[in-house]
């Protein structure tokens, strides 16, 4: 009976383990969800950066980069009104659907379908400030969209959110701007020709960021 008890446990345990093994983690959050520390959107990546699976972590546990043994980084900043994934979505490799998605050095996500780049995504960038008893975190989130990276058109998305809480003696004030700008281009454009429509069409952010832009949109540029 002894014996067959310890056969059982051995077994249980093996069983235990590859569990532990096999399972990864969809949430990995340490507290609730605010402006300070917000669920966001993290990439896990193996040795080739290619992203093996997308988690919602914050950054008290995601920010030193690494979890669960991987490297992380962030994919997708979280909603500015909500701090947590509400409308947004990560983008992982998917082998049944011929979809690759590799982080370059440059810090872009590239996501392929059947071999063609269908969409980059700059890696958010998170900047804190802190001034006297006011806190000012801004995200900074571009990604672009393409039909066809050899011929068709691309939509490019960016938005600032600027994140503010300012602690006095009798209260606390916390405020959030963000602003959003949107541009489409029909046909493909020399990095000179997309400087001046965003110049035309008034659009600081895109312009702020022109060395980001050009980075996502390297495949796409005559």
């Amino acid at each position: 009976m002894k014996t067959k008890n310890k056969v059982i446990s051995t077994i249980l345990s093996v069983i235990a383990s590859l569990s532990l093994f096999i399972a990864v983690p969809e949430a990995a959050t340490a507290a609730p969800c605010s402006a300070s520390d917000p669920c966001q959107t993290y990439a896990m990546l193996d040795n080739a950066n290619s992203v093996i699976n997308v988690i919602v972590c914050q950054p008290s546990v995601c920010g030193s980069g690494t979890f669960a043994g991987y490297r992380v980084v962030l994919q997708v900043a979280a909603n500015p009104q909500t701090n947590d994934p509400t409308g947004t979505s990560g983008h992982m490799t998917k082998s049944d659907e011929n979809k690759v998605v590799t982080l370059s050095d440059n810090g872009v996500f590239t996501v392929k379908k059947d071999e063609v780049v269908v969409q980059t995504i700059a890696v958010p960038e998170v900047q804190t400030q802190n001034t006297n008893n006011t806190t000012t975190t801004t995200t900074t989130s571009i990604q672009a969209q393409f039909t066809d990276t050899s011929t068709g058109s691309v939509k490019i998305d960016a938005s600032q959110t600027v994140d503010s809480t300012t602690v006095t003696s009798n209260s606390t004030i916390n405020s959030t701007n963000t602003v959003k700008e949107t541009v489409i281009f029909e046909e493909r454009k020399t990095a000179g020709e997309v400087s001046f429509i965003l110049e035309q069409q008034k659009l600081t952010l895109f312009q702020s960021k022109m060395n980001k832009l050009l980075m996502l949109l390297s495949g796409w540029l005559i």
